[in-house]
C-alpha cells in the first residue's frame, strides 16, 4: 500500500508519501559468496518527504526517506536497507545557459551478514550547458571528496568519478 499527497504553492512544491509493503518470498543476499536466500515474509514501511523551492535562478530540494524494513520471522532488519536517507540539492541557472547543481547524500547505517555497515555522506556536482535546439553538454563529478564507503560488506565502491555527455531532448530549446 502506498498513498501520497503533492501540493504546489507559488514557488514551492511539497510531497509526502507513506508506504507499507509486505513481501512474501523476498530474495536477499547473504554470505561470503552473496548467496541468494529466501525471506519468507518481509515488511517495509515508512514515508518519503520532498520539498522544492524555486527562487529566481536558484532551485533548492530536500528529500527525506525514513523506513523500517524487517524480516517478520524474527523482526530483524533486512540486509543493506538503511532506515534513513537524506538528499539535499542546490542549483543555479545562469542567464547564458549554464546550470550548476551541488548535491549531498546522507545515508544511514545498514546491516549485512558480517554486521553493521556504517552510514555515509557523499557530495556530487553537476554542470549542464544548453547549446540550443534541445542539445546540451554535461559533466558530473560524483563522490567529490573521494569518500570510502560500502553498500555491502567487503564490496568496493567507486571513489571520485567523472562523467561527461551530450544530451538531446527533442522539442526543447
Amino acid at each position: 500500500m502506498e498513498a501520497g499527497l503533492e501540493h504546489r504553492y507559488l514557488d514551492q512544491r511539497f510531497s509526502i508519501s507513506v508506504f507499507d509493503t509486505e513481501v512474501d518470498n523476498l530474495i536477499q543476499y547473504a554470505g561470503e559468496n552473496s548467496q541468494a536466500i529466501n525471506v519468507d515474509e518481509a515488511r517495509i514501511r515508512g514515508f518519503e518527504f520532498e520539498y522544492d523551492l524555486y527562487r529566481g535562478d536558484w532551485t533548492y530540494r530536500a528529500n527525506l526517506t525514513m523506513q523500517r524494513a524487517r524480516d517478520l520471522s524474527d523482526d530483524s532488519r533486512l540486509a543493506r536497507r538503511p532506515d534513513e536517507k537524506l538528499t539535499l540539492m542546490a542549483g543555479y541557472n545562469f542567464d547564458f545557459g549554464l546550470n550548476l547543481n551541488l548535491e549531498t547524500l546522507l545515508v544511514g547505517s545498514r546491516v549485512d551478514d558480517e554486521g553493521d555497515i556504517p552510514g555515509y555522506g557523499l557530495t556530487n556536482i553537476t554542470a549542464r550547458y544548453n547549446l540550443g535546439r534541445g542539445i546540451s553538454v554535461e559533466g558530473r563529478i560524483e563522490n567529490v571528496f573521494d569518500k570510502d564507503y560500502e553498500l555491502a560488506s567487503n564490496y568496493n565502491t567507486p571513489g571520485r568519478s567523472y562523467f561527461a555527455g551530450i544530451r538531446y531532448q527533442p522539442g526543447t530549446n
